[in-house]
């Protein structure tokens, strides 16, 4: 049992024995009201269960739903709104089963519902519960409280029917009697209101009114909530201002907010959650900062928005690792032990329908991370040790991606999903640009119906070659800056995941002549955490379907393993346990099949490689994430078709932070390894040439650089060594399609775009 719980209980029953009750509902109101200093976040609900136990059993009825109410707003605070409606419900019922309350404790409750469901965005059910509750004040002759009608002026101004939210914030705001708190929310929310009807001095004016009382009262006297809206608001204002040292000022002020506010969150999805309610917003204002200017003013500001739960996990991974020299051998086996109930529970991504109804309140859902919090906890302050999650901090990524820009690497940012930029950065500046909106919204939608299996080739095709067009006519400075990078591109795909890389990269002369001679490599990164550099590969499993149509899918692996010198084994399809033991002792992993998106699946956590109604599984997800962070191996290449698709969402809901659940994320847990896989179709004569070459760069090169390379070369191969190497790695002799058929693959976007290398930073 947690000690701080145990505490609690300890308390509580010494309070009742004594007879003096005063010290305990001191805790509980300090508890109640969210001040738990150092103490994770995360054991609030478990607090509250023992709490609400306690003023049941001693008929404090008001005071208990004062508690469901406090549990609803730390659900709601970490986006998980189903637990917060379900707490509501639950405290509705407790009123009818006490007649002693009044009808004030059910206003309340819905009042708070109400909130929610406009935080939540649930506008439906928000007009449904503000209609109920003006039908019950005027059954009983009252008028609505504040909190209601800010509630409804909140979702009006989401409605964008400003001036009925601006006229009903104003009435509140002049009441002398109102808290003067309560002012710099209803302020700010004025401020937006006049900004969005284009009205800057009263914009201003409000915005000025809201931090002067901020300022006055300090950070303490508000929730994080507010202090993370007000710099937002205070950004977008700034974009209508045209000040763009304002914005730039706004949005580090709120990353230095946001860090702040994750400092004592511990549970994954409760992380995601946080960043979930804002990142999206965040990420907009940041793609509309000037065209140009230092690294110093953007990275810190990526560095918060780009980072994940695998980057969360993974986090926790290395710092179990860096304290291992540190804490004794029980707690290094004890924490062992919790890390591994984590993955079984879950981690990094759980079940959706299981996050949906992850309640701690009840505390009967067998969570392990209240543990591992406690353990977590323990060391901190026993060995005065950083946190889980130092790894993740804005400060140690931001000085991560420095470090590869120092190195010689120009990353970029794709940002789709925020007002269509991409963002380049080298030499300690950064550029961003327009990505063709039309053209990719055509390529988005084709691509996806592709991934669904629809039979769209032809349509998908053409789409990929508009795009590729618009796409090098658009982004001119980023390519001269890939052009002249001293050591390749890191590149980081948004939630969207459809932007091909490598149509701005192979048909380059310029910079396909930099990959050739081993200069420049391609990665694309998908969670922000340091890559274990070393990539010595000595041996080599390989799996392949038992029956297929595929000509080339064992003759190239074959082929690796012989041209690369490596000891190994073939094998079809096993059963999954056998697969993670076997694969656990080599250094590289091949897999050569048919294969299927994870987006055909419910969600992420049910997908195989095999597909929804394969009879046996090929590569499970869920298993994957179960076993890929204990094992050694280096090199993935996942030769399957859509092996590299990813998706955003689960069971639950979409992700509004860039999560790219999918195979590579999946492998890439156990931060040792390169991941090679295609993001759409592969053509199995195409990828035996490109596994051609790998097979003999990879003898002397890293794996992104031999991955680059190989591309490199396909695409400048004549007919006569297409045929040749196509001849070579197959060990029988097969019918080769027309001349010209062997010249168009070699340069089809088709082919060669799908394909990424997906790393570590």
């Amino acid at each position: 049992m947690d000690d701080v719980i145990t505490n609690l209980k300890n308390l509580i029953s010494h309070c009742v024995d004594t007879g003096s009750i005063t010290p305990c509902v001191s805790v509980i109101r300090n508890i109640k009201q969210g001040l738990l200093g150092e103490i994770a976040v995360d054991k609030y609900p478990y607090l509250m269960n023992v709490i609400i136990g306690f003023l049941k059993e001693n008929n404090f009825e008001r005071e208990v739903v004062e508690c469901y109410i406090s549990a609803a707003y730390f659900f709601s605070d970490n986006d998980s709104y189903q637990s917060a409606i379900d707490v509501l419900n639950d405290a509705l019922e407790y009123l009818e089963e006490n007649e002693n309350l009044d009808n004030e404790a059910e206003f309340e409750i819905l009042t708070v519902k109400h909130g929610i469901c406009i935080v939540s965005e649930d506008h439906a059910s928000a007009i449904e519960i503000w209609n109920k509750l003006l039908e019950n004040c005027e059954e009983i002759g009252i008028s609505p409280a504040d909190t209601s009608i800010l509630n409804h002026a909140t979702l009006l101004m989401q409605l964008d029917e400003f001036d009925d939210a601006i006229e009903l914030y104003l009435e509140i705001l002049s009441r002398e009697d109102f808290e003067v708190k309560r002012k710099a929310i209803i302020s700010s929310n004025i401020s937006a209101c006049y900004r969005e009807k284009g009205d800057r001095n009263a914009a201003s004016k409000y915005m000025r009114d809201a931090r002067k009382i901020l300022e006055e009262l300090g950070d303490d006297s508000f929730d994080d909530d507010f202090l993370l809206e007000i710099e937002l608001i205070d950004a977008k204002n700034n974009v209508f201002y045209g000040d763009q040292v304002a914005l730039v000022k706004c949005l580090s002020s709120f990353a230095f907010r946001m860090n702040k506010t994750l400092r004592n969150i511990f549970k994954i999805h409760y992380r995601r959650g946080v960043r979930s309610r804002y990142v999206g917003r965040f990420e907009h204002l940041i793609a509309s900062i000037a065209e140009t200017g230092t690294a110093e003013d953007i990275i810190p500001l990526l560095a918060l928005s780009r980072v994940n739960q695998s980057s969360d996990w993974l986090s926790i991974l290395k710092w179990k690792e860096d304290i291992s020299s540190i804490v004794s051998h029980d707690e290094l086996m004890q924490l062992s032990e919790t890390i591994e109930r984590l993955a079984s529970y879950g981690a990094p991504h759980l079940y959706g329908f299981a996050e949906k109804y992850d309640n701690a309140l009840y505390g009967n859902n067998n969570d392990p991370w209240d543990s591992f919090i406690s353990q977590a906890e323990g060391l901190r302050f026993k060995y005065n040790i950083n946190s889980p999650y130092h790894y993740t901090s804005k400060e140690y990524v931001s000085t991560l991606l420095f470090d590869r820009i120092e190195e010689g690497h120009a990353l970029i940012f794709d940002f789709s999903a925020s007002q269509s930029k991409l963002i380049t950065i080298s030499d300690g500046c950064y550029i961003m640009e327009n990505i063709p909106e039309k053209e990719g919204r055509d390529f988005f939608f084709e691509l996806n119906k592709f991934r669904g299996g629809n039979n769209n080739r032809a349509d998908f095709n053409q789409a990929l070659i508009n795009y590729q067009t618009t796409l090098i006519y658009n982004l001119t400075n980023s390519i001269a800056i890939l052009e002249n990078s001293s050591r390749g591109v890191i590149f980081f795909p948004s939630k969207m995941d459809f932007l091909p890389l490598n149509t701005l990269l192979i048909g380059n002369e310029k910079i396909r002549n930099k990959i050739l001679f081993g200069d420049f490599e391609i990665r694309s990164c998908l969670c922000l955490h340091p890559k274990d550099e070393s990539y010595e590969i000595h041996s080599c499993l390989g799996m392949v379907e038992s029956v297929t149509n595929l000509e080339y899918d064992k003759a190239e692996i074959q082929h690796f393993m012989n041209t690369a010198g490596l000891n190994g084994e073939i094998i079809s399809p096993a059963e999954q346990r056998d697969f993670f033991e076997r694969a656990a002792a080599y250094d590289s992993i091949v897999i050569s099949q048919h294969g299927f998106s994870a987006s055909l699946f419910t969600d992420p956590v049910f997908a195989d490689l095999a597909g929804p109604h394969a009879e046996r599984s090929a590569l499970s997800y869920e298993n994957l994430q179960l076993h890929s962070y204990k094992m050694d191996y280096k090199l993935v290449l996942l030769n399957a078709c859509y092996g590299g698709a990813l998706v955003n969402r689960n069971y639950f809901k979409l992700f509004r932070t860039h999560e790219l659940l999918g195979y590579p994320q999946a492998f890439l847990l156990n931060r040792k390894s390169t991941v090679i896989a295609a993001s759409w179709t592969i053509v199995d004569r195409y990828n035996a040439l490109m596994m051609h070459n790998f097979s003999n760069y990879i003898k002397v090169h890293s794996p992104s650089k031999s991955y680059g390379m190989s591309l490199a070369k396909a695409f400048e191969m004549s007919v006569s060594e297409i045929k040749s190497a196509l001849n070579e790695v197959s060990s029988e002799a097969l019918v080769l399609p027309s001349d010209k058929n062997l010249d168009l693959i070699r340069r089809q976007p088709f082919c060669f775009a799908t394909y990424q290398n997906y790393t570590l930073l």
